[in-house]
């Protein structure tokens, strides 16, 4: 049966804290190191889940506006090929001109709504960002398996020690990247609100004038 890398480290990781493997995917309360054990798992399977979806939204999105784009390009081909029939025919050109114009203001209203859930959304930015912290994680892993590196000619309960405090920095690492991502989306948020607020008052002092 394969095993993946969280299995590797998981029966390392007991060995190293007296856990019995077959008992399950946990350790128990009493062990040392429990509480990290939790965190640890949290956050990579978490992370996990997060590179699934945020691709599968990052690509569908990205999916949807292409084929948006194409149908109205489609439309608009359409149209203008029978208005310049009907226009040869005599009939009124004008209201086609409208239809075509309808259509673009629509496909920009959509366009815009689009780019903008992918914008709030972030699910390239956060894709990346889990993508980038979960190779880190199963990098330290590897070295800890392989004792390699930072964990060469250490043992047991310094093995176990030195994995904890090289995985808790990378865990600093992400959550700073995270506070740092949402600060910047709210300022972004609010710069355009008050770039749209001073747009309309703009517009309404020069209707008072």
């Amino acid at each position: 049966m394969y095993k993946t890398i969280w299995d590797e480290w998981f029966t390392k990781w007991c060995s190293i804290i007296g856990c019995d493997v077959t008992q399950g995917k946990t350790v128990p309360e009493t062990l040392p190191y429990y509480q990290f054990f939790l965190i640890f798992s949290d956050s990579y399977n978490k992370a996990e889940k997060k590179i699934r979806e945020n691709r599968k939204k990052n690509f569908l999105w990205k999916r949807i506006f292409v084929v948006l784009q194409c149908i109205v390009v489609f439309l608009q081909v359409l149209i203008t090929i029978c208005a310049m029939k009907q226009f040869s025919s005599g009939q009124e050109f004008q209201n086609y001109l409208q239809v075509e114009l309808s259509l673009l203001i629509s496909w920009f209203l959509l366009a815009l709504t689009i780019v903008k859930i992918v914008d709030i959304g972030k699910y390239q930015e956060t894709w990346s960002r889990h993508s980038r912290f979960q190779f880190l994680r199963k990098q330290e892993m590897i070295m800890f398996l392989l004792e390699e590196g930072p964990y060469s000619n250490l043992h047991n309960d310094d093995l176990a020690r030195k994995f904890i405090k090289r995985i808790l920095k990378i865990e600093e690492q992400n959550i700073n990247r995270f506070c740092e991502n949402m600060e910047n989306k709210e300022k972004g948020l609010f710069d355009e609100i008050n770039q749209m607020t001073n747009t309309i008052l703009g517009k309404s002092i020069s209707k008072e004038k």
